[in-house]
């Protein structure tokens, strides 16, 4: 692993932020219900409970405070010193492009991007919400395959249990695949060569700025595949770093469900919190 890298200070862009600003405010101008409807809404929700609203709001920030702890950790883990401020425009950006862009998942792209932006290598920039989003999944499945084994699942039918563990550990096995071979250092660049000379053999990136382009992306994920190294032998503070903030993430969707439960109703917190 290399020495902890160091970003630079935030650069805010004024237009940019104020043209984001009016363009929100006519999609809310816009979608905005009528008086009727919003008077209705208003009086729903003064008969939820504050502690309620208070969970809701507490479980924003708190999904919001754990991604960002998961971006800092992980560039820890590749050698990259993500400020705290950068970590948490990122997961900010994160959360808002993946509601925007389900189908497509721009959100680790976000990422990179914001990362990348704020200063961090960009080698460093891609490789954290990779590993993010890579190791997070393959996890999630684990547990989810035994959490089904050990009689936590749905009531449903076996076999479909049994078919949703096989699901299951498939997606996990797979994953971890993909980071082995990212991880391996002559196998993906043969395949970054194999992908940029394609890119830069067809006629509609023959321009000199495509080209270059395309030469830059090739060496910045060269550089992201020694990042990706680590991985493979990772040193046991890593591996349990890792693991840890994947499960406090995980918990930061959790714990506002069973706390609006317990204000709402009176359901079994252990049987809620595993299904």
């Amino acid at each position: 692993m290399t020495a902890t890298e160091a970003t630079s200070a935030p650069k805010h862009r004024w237009p940019w932020l104020l043209l984001l600003v009016a363009i929100g405010g006519t999609g809310v101008y816009l979608g905005a219900p009528d008086v009727a409807a919003l008077r209705t809404a208003w009086a729903r929700l003064a008969a939820v409970p504050v502690a309620a609203i208070a969970i809701i709001v507490g479980g924003a920030i708190g999904l919001v405070a754990t991604e960002a702890l998961r971006i800092a950790v992980i560039g820890r883990l590749v050698g990259a010193r993500v400020r705290p401020r950068d970590a948490w425009d990122a997961a900010v950006a994160n959360h808002v492009m993946t509601a925007v862009t389900p189908q497509v998942g721009l959100g680790e792209p976000t990422v990179a991007y914001v990362l990348g932006k704020r200063g961090v290598a960009w080698d460093a920039a891609v490789a954290i919400p990779f590993i993010k989003f890579t190791t997070s999944l393959a996890l999630v499945f684990v547990l989810g395959s035994g959490l089904v084994v050990a009689g936590f699942g749905p009531p449903v039918e076996t076999w479909i249990s049994v078919a949703a563990v096989a699901l299951f550990l498939t997606i996990a096995a797979v994953t971890t695949l993909v980071i082995a071979a990212c991880s391996r250092p002559p196998v993906a660049r043969r395949w970054i060569a194999r992908i940029s000379g394609w890119l830069a053999r067809r006629r509609w990136f023959a321009g000199a700025a495509w080209q270059t382009r395309i030469t830059s992306a090739a060496e910045v994920a060269a550089r992201t595949v020694d990042r990706l190294v680590a991985l493979r032998r990772p040193s046991w503070r890593g591996a349990v770093s890792l693991v840890v903030v994947h499960l406090v993430y995980y918990a930061s969707y959790v714990a506002p469900i069973i706390g609006l439960a317990l204000v709402l109703g009176d359901p079994p917190v252990a049987v809620l919190s595993l299904r």
